[in-house]
């Protein structure tokens, strides 16, 4: 039989190649025919490579080049020559040279595409996730995958050699309460029993660390059922690590260091630490958002003092009750945002609670909305306060403050979005921490943990405070407007875990029916432990600068959680159900 026995890659050929006897594989990516010369450009996942098949020369190998097409996988024997100067391609990395053929092998023919394999090409999305592996044929998303894997290289590497262990943990673990909802697995050898698929390695890397494993890393697979955004998928896979013996600083010094030393190995970028830090607070009040893209201004400022005492009864009123009154500036913006985009604006306020929005334009005079309520006095103070100046467009918007802020967050990104305010270029960190430990849920109309109940509290005396007042020691990892990593410091005394699980309203049959065994452990001498887990997905996603984690993931979810390719979920068969001992209330008729 004979062996493969590939010499190059197509895209590695250059003029230092030249009349060496070579042997590659691949793709037809294009056939040109010019009297008795034909041109095949070869495609690998290096690149592309041009062959030329002269008729002169061999007569029964142009024939049988004379059948190939797009996509067909091909073997080429053949010797390298530099392209005559007129000929060679610039924008080939392949481009000074060409493999001229002495032999053709054809592995595999191909149908017609359902579209073309190349990187500038608009694809309806439906098509791509049908046709993934043609979708991943293409250079562009070649290009991500092998993003994707250096940056796992990468990764791998740097908590080696920091003396981490790399340890896997369970896929198939026990369902517990509360968070986003569980994939069950059901048992069928205990049955009527169901396994959960792991949402996060949470309990089980805290272990570790009750175990001395000291230092922990893993690149994993987590899962979980929720509903689906641009940044979201039912699997996801995190790069999660834990140490003992730490605090914040410990966790935010090796953060810094790794992002740092990722963005200079893989993009050649030098990223500037120490990262800024904003408190949860803070980040709320200044940006309207946990996540701040900061690489535009545009903050919020609470300006209800200047209008307290306002003519405008919506003001006023509002001042009086304790409500808000929050504006940003967009800087040189009033004549570029039209009366339209603030009506859309109006619109989204109006299902948040937030009745609608006021704008004053600083042009040569001054326009707005409600001009005719506005005092001489109380608009010089607004342009103190926002540092306004000639084009400037203010938005005002009046409502209870948690709404006023995240409706003028999302405003303040819309903006950005439509008038090209972001530095594509950049990549702006920056970390949040002082977290609340609980959030109230409308969904199981109680307070729940904001992270996760395992998370330690800023301060002991805790006990006496609202919940919603009191902060953590949690902390989340910024990029450009993404949440790429969260992380915290872990509880680790008995009797501080069952507190905060009895302050989550668990009763003690719960608590030990669910996190019995995580109690237990805690009895055993537990050293102060914390971690993080970046995100892998939105990393490699704002990395490569794709819009949606979905161009990074080899295959995907669809936006319904579905996979188009191959027809994932599906019914399964009666004899499958009965060997795990269920029955689905409605069969398929």
């Amino acid at each position: 039989m004979e062996k493969f026995r590939r010499t190059h890659m197509c895209g590695e050929l250059s003029i230092k190649n030249e009349g060496e006897n070579v042997e590659i594989y691949g793709w037809v990516n294009s056939v040109r025919k010019l009297g008795s010369i034909i041109f095949v450009v070869v495609r690998d996942v290096t690149g592309i490579v041009q062959v030329m098949f002269n008729e002169v020369v061999e007569k029964e190998l142009f024939k049988k080049a004379e059948s190939l097409k797009s996509e067909f996988v091909i073997k080429v024997k053949g010797q390298v020559f530099s392209r005559i100067k007129n000929n060679q391609n610039v924008k080939m990395k392949t481009g000074e040279v060409e493999v001229r053929a002495s032999e053709l092998v054809v592995f595999s023919e191909s149908i017609v595409p359902p579209f073309y394999i190349k990187s500038d090409v608009e694809i309806n999305e439906t098509l791509k996730m049908k046709y993934r592996y043609l979708d991943l044929r293409r250079p562009i998303m070649q290009e991500k995958m092998k993003l994707r894997s250096d940056i796992c290289k990468f990764t791998r590497n740097f908590f080696w050699d920091d003396n981490f262990l790399e340890i896997e943990t369970p896929f198939l673990i026990k369902s517990t309460p509360g968070g986003a909802r569980d994939f069950l697995v059901p048992s069928r050898i205990i049955p009527n029993n169901f396994y959960a698929l792991s949402q996060s390695p949470q309990i089980y890397k805290q272990l570790l660390m009750v175990a001395g494993m000291d230092k922990y890393f893993q690149i994993v697979k987590c899962f979980r059922d929720e509903d689906l955004r641009a940044d979201r998928q039912p699997e996801f896979t995190q790069i999660d690590i834990e140490l003992s013996f730490v605090n914040i600083e410990n966790i935010i010094e090796i953060s810094e260091k790794f992002i740092k030393t990722l963005f200079e190995k893989i993009l050649k970028i030098e990223i500037e630490t120490p990262f800024p830090r904003f408190k949860f607070d803070v980040a709320l009040e200044k940006y309207g958002t946990d996540k701040p893209d900061i690489r535009f201004d545009m903050q919020i400022y609470d300006i209800t003092d200047i209008f307290k005492k306002s003519e405008f009864k919506t003001f006023s009123d509002a001042a009086y009750v304790g409500k808000k009154i929050k504006a940003i500036n967009a800087v040189g913006l009033s004549k570029k945002i039209t009366r339209k985009t603030i009506e859309e604006f109006t619109e989204f306020s109006k299902l948040q609670g937030v009745s609608y929005v006021i704008y004053v334009a600083f042009d040569e005079n001054v326009r707005s909305n409600v001009a005719k309520f506005l005092k001489n006095s109380e608009l010089s103070k607004l342009c103190e306060r926002l540092g306004t100046k000639d084009n400037d467009l203010v938005l005002i918007l009046v409502g209870e403050e948690k709404i006023v802020q995240n409706v003028l967050g999302y405003i303040r990104i819309e903006i950005a979005k439509k008038n090209e305010l972001v530095d594509k270029e950049k990549y702006n960190f920056l970390w949040v921490t002082d977290f609340p430990l609980f959030e109230y849920s409308e969904r199981v109309n109680k307070y729940i943990a904001t992270h996760h109940p395992f998370t330690a509290p800023l301060c002991e005396d805790f006990e006496n405070k609202k919940f919603e007042n009191i902060k953590s020691k949690a902390y989340d990892l910024v990029l450009n407007g993404f949440e790429i990593a969260g992380g915290s410091i872990r509880i680790n005394d008995y009797f501080l875990q069952k507190k905060i699980f009895e302050m989550l309203d668990l009763s003690n049959d719960e608590i030990e029916k669910d996190f019995g065994f995580m109690l237990e452990a805690l009895k055993y001498g537990v050293p102060p432990h914390g971690g993080i887990a970046y995100g892998l997905d939105r990393l490699v996603m704002v990395m490569s600068g794709s819009n949606s984690i979905r161009d990074v993931i080899s295959f995907p979810k669809a936006q319904n959680g579905s996979e188009i390719m191959s027809g994932a979920p599906c019914f399964v068969s009666k004899n499958q159900l009965d060997d795990l001992n269920l029955v689905l209330e409605q069969l398929r008729e």
